[in-house]
């Protein structure tokens, strides 16, 4: 079973879940990148926000939150920071393991002279199970809506009638919008489908979802078709077709993009 990390911070709270071996480590270390932030409130205590990131480090992929306080409001985190924690002091406590920065621990963001080497491959060298970073052009859009609309309950569509969302198993009922949009990638050497959900769609289009609920499917192809971006997910088989869960979207960034070629020979 997984352990709970928990680390104190300036009146902040870290925590991770990850496994950490022996009773106790009072040099512990992590760095990596965030690959996805957001926040969500009730972890905990009751009407606190809570900043939740997923970390890409040489172990894989770590879930950290912090917790701000009167002390720390708002720690400026984000997708694509760099950050490391330094000089934690760790104790194997029960269920969890309980990590205290203390005096001299620190956590540092985008600290000077550390990278993160992310698994950038090709799409035809990607394998089931894998969590990569691909970059290719969208060359085809396969949803026909942006917006899927499920019943809170079973998870089936509704069927929307004068403004009264029907489930055909529970109802009427009050649905869950989800925004997603499942397209096709080329980068050459083969292609992939990727489905991305909520804010990787809202990058994608270079919108916000109340302005995405304004366009039609043409108008998504004339925004995206041809466009080329960096995307990092899981991969895995679904109907006997390898498929990208997109984690996180990145705009082509040339300079280092040769950088990495030249690295992947």
């Amino acid at each position: 079973m997984k352990k709970m990390l928990l680390a104190t911070l300036l009146g902040a709270n870290l925590f991770a879940f990850n496994t950490v071996n022996g009773a106790s480590n009072n040099s512990y270390q992590m760095k990596g990148k965030v690959v996805k932030a957001y926040t969500q409130s009730g972890f905990g205590r009751r009407g606190v926000e809570w900043l939740f990131m997923d970390v890409k480090t040489n172990k894989g992929i770590e879930k950290v939150g912090i917790a701000p306080t009167f002390i720390i409001s708002n720690l400026p985190i984000k997708e694509g920071d760099i950050v490391e924690v330094l000089h934690a002091y760790a104790k194997e406590r029960g269920d969890f393991i309980d990590l205290v920065l203390g005096k001299y621990g620190r956590i540092i963001i985008n600290p000077e002279g550390v990278e993160i080497r992310i698994n950038r491959k090709f799409i035809a060298d990607v394998e089931d199970g894998e969590t990569v970073e691909i970059r290719g052009a969208v060359v085809k859009i396969l949803s026909d809506t942006l917006f899927l609309y499920l019943c809170p309950n079973c998870k089936k569509r509704v069927v929307e009638i004068d403004g009264v969302y029907n489930c055909p198993v529970c109802g009427d009922v009050e649905p869950d919008e989800i925004l997603r949009l499942n397209f096709i990638v080329d980068d050459g050497t083969g292609t992939m489908l990727c489905r991305a959900y909520d804010r990787r769609v809202e990058k994608l289009l270079k919108m916000n979802r109340e302005e995405l609920k304004n366009l039609t499917m043409e108008m998504v192809e004339d925004e995206i078709l041809g466009e080329e971006f960096v995307l990092y997910g899981n991969v895995r088989e679904e109907n006997d077709e390898l498929i990208m869960i997109v984690r996180r979207v990145s705009y082509v960034d040339v300079e280092k993009e040769i950088k990495i070629l030249e690295e992947m020979g």
